[in-house]
This record gives C-alpha cells, sequence and structure tokens, in this order.
C-alpha cells in the first residue's frame, strides 16, 4: 500500500538559481512513485515569492505544520517531501524547532529528494552541517543585499520603487510627464495657503490619482509634502536587525518607525525649489507644533505605559501607538499612510480588553506572570517587562461593522500562529 505523504514547494524572490515550483513539484513526484509513495492535490503546500528565513510569514507552511498537528498521532500523511532542505527553511532554529514537532507529535519526517540521508548517527551530522550551509548563504545574501542596496544608495542611485512624480529610467527616477506637474501643484498650493482637503479635491475633481490607482487621501498628500525625494534627495530608514523579535517583519518591528533616516544628494532631478520645499516645511512645522510637541504635550504623549510595543494592528500588524496625550491609541501604518484602518481605541478600553484576554482560561501567561501583573505599585516598565519576557503581545482586530466584535488576540512567541 503506497504511503500517504505531503509535499513542501517554495520559490523566493531572492533565489535566482532555483527550481521553479513546477520543476520541483516533478522531482518531488518522481521521487514519491520511485518509493511508492502517494501525493493527493490536497497535500501539495506552495509558497511562492516568500523568504525561507522565517517560518511565521508562510502561509502555505503554516497551514501544512497546522493540518499535521491536527491528527496528532494520526496524521493525514506520514512524511514531507522537499526538494531541498533549504525549501524547509534557512533557519536553523524554525528548521529545529519545525522538525521536532513533526518528529515527535506527529511521527512525520521531512525528507530531501536531492540529498538523501541514511539512517546511521552520521545522518544527523549530514543534516545538521546542511541546515547551517543552508542559513549561512541566506545571511551571506541578504548583507550581499544590503551592502548593493546601500553602495546604490550612497552614489544617489534609486533603491525603491518611484514614487508619485517620477518614473524609472536608466539608473534612477526621471520625471513623469503626466504626473510631475501634479507634485508641483501640490507643493505650491500647500505653500500659498490651500488646506490639505482643498488640494484632495482639486485631485480627485481632476481625477489624478496615487501610484497605486487609488484617489488620493489625505494622508498620501502629506506623504509627499514631507518627502525630500522632490527636492533630489533620497532617504531610507536605517534598520537594525529584527531578529530579537523573530514574528515581527523588519517593517513592524515594533521600534521601526522611530528608527533615524540616511540621507544621500540623489542624481535623479528634483521638481520644485528648495525655497517651495522650505515653506511647506515651515508651515507643517508651524501647524503640527501640537502634534510633535512643546514639551508638556510631548512628555504626556510618550510617557511610560506598560503596553508600549506590544499592541499589533490587525490588518497591516504595525504597533499601535498613543495619541491624544496617552489617551487613546492608533495604528502607526495608518498615520504613514500605508494602512487602511486607523484601529483607534481609548486607553480605558484597551486595557479592559487586555486584562480579560490575560484572564481567558486559554491564556498563555502563567497564573504566577499574571499574579505579578496585577500587583500594586508596579511600575510601567515592571509590568512591560512581565509580558516582554513571557513572550506576549497582542493584536487588535477592529470591526468595520459594530464596535462589540472588536477583538484582542494575544500573540505568544512561544506558541507563534504566525502573522
Amino acid at each position: 500500500m503506497s504511503v500517504v505523504s505531503a509535499a513542501y514547494i517554495r520559490v523566493s524572490t531572492e533565489d535566482q538559481i532555483e527550481f521553479s515550483p513546477a520543476s520541483q513539484r516533478k522531482r518531488i513526484e518522481e521521487y514519491a512513485t520511485a518509493h511508492d509513495m502517494q501525493i493527493p492535490d490536497a497535500y501539495v503546500f506552495v509558497d511562492e515569492g516568500i523568504s525561507g528565513r522565517t517560518a511565521d510569514r508562510r502561509p502555505a507552511f503554516q497551514q501544512m505544520i497546522a493540518l499535521a498537528r491536527a491528527g496528532h498521532y494520526q496524521p493525514p500523511f506520514q512524511n514531507i517531501l522537499v526538494w531541498k532542505f533549504s525549501r524547509f527553511a534557512r533557519s536553523r532554529q524554525d528548521s529545529i524547532f519545525y522538525k521536532s514537532i513533526l518528529r515527535k507529535e506527529c511521527g512525520i519526517e521531512v525528507i530531501s529528494v536531492t540529498e538523501p540521508l541514511s539512517h546511521d548517527p552520521t545522518a544527523i551530522l549530514i543534516e545538521a552541517l546542511l541546515e547551517a550551509m543552508d542559513e549561512y548563504y541566506s545571511i551571506n545574501l541578504a548583507q550581499e543585499v544590503r551592502r548593493g542596496m546601500q553602495e546604490r544608495f550612497s552614489r544617489g542611485r534609486a533603491i525603491s520603487t518611484p514614487p508619485f512624480g517620477y518614473r524609472m529610467g536608466a539608473c534612477s527616477f526621471e520625471p513623469h510627464p503626466e504626473q510631475a506637474p501634479w507634485v508641483s501643484f501640490m507643493f505650491r498650493a500647500y505653500a500659498s495657503g490651500s488646506s490639505i482637503k482643498e488640494i484632495m479635491d482639486a485631485l480627485q475633481h481632476a481625477g489624478v490619482r496615487t501610484v497605486r490607482n487609488k484617489p488620493f487621501t489625505p494622508r498620501s498628500i502629506t506623504y509627499i509634502l514631507l518627502n525630500p525625494v522632490y527636492i533630489g534627495k533620497l532617504r531610507k530608514r536605517n534598520c537594525r536587525d529584527s531578529s530579537a523579535f523573530p514574528t515581527v517583519p523588519v517593517s513592524h518591528d515594533r521600534n521601526y518607525l522611530y528608527t533615524p533616516m540616511d540621507y544621500a544628494d540623489g542624481i535623479h532631478p528634483a521638481l520644485i525649489s528648495d525655497s517651495l520645499w522650505k515653506q511647506v516645511q515651515d508651515r507643517w512645522q508651524k501647524e503640527h507644533a501640537a502634534d510633535t510637541g512643546t514639551s508638556d504635550s510631548l512628555s504626556e504623549a510618550v510617557s511610560p505605559y506598560y503596553l508600549k510595543g506590544l499592541i499589533y494592528c490587525g490588518a497591516c500588524h504595525c504597533p499601535l501607538i498613543q495619541i491624544h496625550k496617552g489617551t487613546a491609541f492608533q495604528c502607526s501604518g495608518y498615520n504613514h499612510g500605508s494602512c487602511h484602518c486607523s484601529h483607534y481605541i481609548s486607553r480605558h478600553n484597551l486595557e479592559s480588553m487586555v486584562m480579560q484576554a490575560l484572564n481567558r482560561p486559554d491564556s498563555p501567561l502563567p497564573p504566577v506572570c499574571l499574579a505579578a501583573l496585577s500587583a500594586p505599585g508596579l511600575s510601567a516598565g515592571q509590568k512591560n517587562r512581565i509580558l516582554t519576557e513571557c513572550g506576549i503581545a497582542f493584536r487588535y482586530h477592529k470591526s468595520a461593522t459594530s464596535a462589540d466584535q472588536n477583538s484582542l488576540e494575544i500573540i505568544s512567541a512561544i506558541g507563534r500562529s504566525g502573522w
């Protein structure tokens, strides 16, 4: 009787020499036929264009693991076939973690069809060596890519897609013949006293749309007015490694939005003058001084709070940040125009939802930690440390129809279900 097996196929954008999904599947099916294995279509899991450095952001992979674990010691398949072990994971930590779960809980083995291993003890060393080589390749490739991007950036060459008003030229941005005049219009109108809403109404009336073919909003207009690319500059965030919090992508890291910017003189032409840029920035700073701060309002807005950095948006996974002097929270991605929903919630309602979630029977927070969290006289920093060291974070889902349907999900770094 044929052994029922699953196939896992992954192709990332970073690898140019790897097999296509069809080629990987062909090799896997050839191996299955030769070894009397059967692979139903329902057990073929494919992740395309996704890096293997973290398992949490691979939906097909997580679906496969969940299906295997759902059957416990009677799993729906006995093996998982991959083209190479690197397709399963490029991180030794993830590889060991998930292979251990599959073996101990489900009795499932991961088999590389191109890297056969014997059943003697030396196979353990060979498999560990292959995993180490895969991880080294992934890390080294990422470093080379970052180094190349930094070199391009330092020379003033584009390292991102063109913003509104530009299109990609031979080696950098060049003015877009249809969009560039509208960039100049936005800057001139704002410098002349027009409001963001008036500029938005004019753009929508003229049928002008963003680079994503969507109507302009106050956030997308603000992003343009504060972007120095239009005076011939380039900018990028000086991001750090996010390995300390692996469940969160670098761009969604809790400190990402507050990391310093690097700037460089671009080789692309400016669309507005330096004097017009200064007029716009001066008006913006004057009108938003209350938001960015007098000393009193700033100290209240960023005062220590025990949930800081632990609440994430259920739509874009960016952290929720304090607004209105700490009386409410809102998605930081929404503030920067990358999220469609504000996820606004008052501090009182958020704290109530957090305590309800932590007191549920299925809460991953140990009872002793829950008791410590409720102890009188505990500082915000101490409470934050308890939750952080227990690997607890939260994801807030805001309903579009009713506030009664809003929910708060606990994310456990130990038993994480992925983003």
